[in-house]
């Protein structure tokens, strides 16, 4: 990892953001960077939201943004990640009955001088079962278009994030390895016991563009804001509620 202290894109300069976490999952190192945390309190496991802006390193190749799953098995878990097609791929795996509910976007994401603006919405506590129980924006967008659909998220179902399991940034919550994130990621908001929307961390520009703004809500039990800045402690949770991560592999 690395905070650099470049100049992000004219959207980022916007908002005076100059930080980011740099991720190289790569072939340089044996051992691929991300971050990690295991809650020891749970939290809302029904609804949940995810904000991050993320910039790619790398094209053409499986890399995991974020999720969360019980140990390293290849059965139980959350999580969202770029496909080899340069797609968004979101999966929620369950114990005995293989996937729950998984979806890949039509849209594909592979301009590595953009950055994208990312919110991943969770919220099944008491609504219908329905696929739309997860939702992705992007640069405030819903997405509705998919390549791929399978399955639901039932009424009350509950997630492995917010639960006491491993929640991790920049790789894919499941072995095997070849999942790292290779670029950038800052301002991430996980808020717990929220569901909540593009604008609650962005806003449109002078020019129109897409733009961050700080998000003022709060963040519950198992909540954390990311910004990056300061280089010696990467993963240092600046919410207030002390929700550090770790940098594995740094």
């Amino acid at each position: 990892y690395k905070a650099t202290g470049e100049q992000l894109d004219a959207a980022l300069k916007d908002q005076m953001l100059t930080k980011s976490v740099r991720f190289r999952g790569d072939t340089r190192k044996t051992n691929k960077s991300y971050m990690a945390r295991t809650p020891t309190v749970e939290g809302n496991r029904k609804t949940w939201t995810w904000s991050c802006w993320v910039k790619r390193g790398k094209l053409g190749v499986t890399q995991g943004i974020m999720g969360s799953a019980q140990g390293t098995s290849t059965s139980y878990f959350d999580t969202v990640y770029f496909d080899t097609n340069d797609k968004l791929y979101c999966r929620f795996r369950i114990p005995g009955s293989g996937d729950k509910m998984y979806r890949v976007t039509t849209r594909t994401f592979r301009d590595p001088s953009a950055w994208y603006h990312f919110v991943f919405q969770y919220d099944t506590d008491g609504k219908a079962d329905s696929a739309d129980n997860f939702k992705m924006y992007v640069n405030n967008e819903l997405i509705t278009s998919y390549a791929t659909t399978y399955g639901t998220l039932t009424t009350d179902w509950e997630s492995f994030w917010n639960g006491l399991y491993t929640q991790v940034m920049g790789r894919r919550s499941y072995t095997p390895a070849g999942t790292y994130l290779d670029g950038y990621i800052t301002e991430v908001n996980s808020v717990d016991g929220q569901a909540l929307l593009p604008s609650d961390f962005g806003k449109i520009g002078d020019s129109g563009e897409w733009v961050p703004k700080k998000y003022t809500g709060t963040y519950g039990t198992n909540g954390f804001y990311l910004e990056g800045k300061d280089s010696a402690d990467l993963g240092k949770d600046t919410s207030g509620n002390g929700n550090n991560f770790t940098n594995e592999n740094a």
